[in-house]
């Protein structure tokens, strides 16, 4: 990947909030929960993406 394809303001936090979400996933998938893994993971994919304003 070339380094224009994203826009990070601040690389650590950025960093650390993607490395959040991975912490957090049991709060979003489990029992008696109505998403399923593919769409916690897809989700978790946008989240990721916009995070690093990814496209701009």
């Amino acid at each position: 990947m070339r380094q224009e394809e994203f826009a990070i303001e601040d690389v650590l936090l950025t960093v650390t909030a993607i490395g959040g979400l991975g912490v957090q996933v049991a709060q979003w998938f489990g029992p008696g929960l109505d998403r399923t893994r593919e769409q916690v993971a897809q989700q978790y994919v946008q989240f990721a993406l916009r995070m690093v304003d990814a496209g701009s």
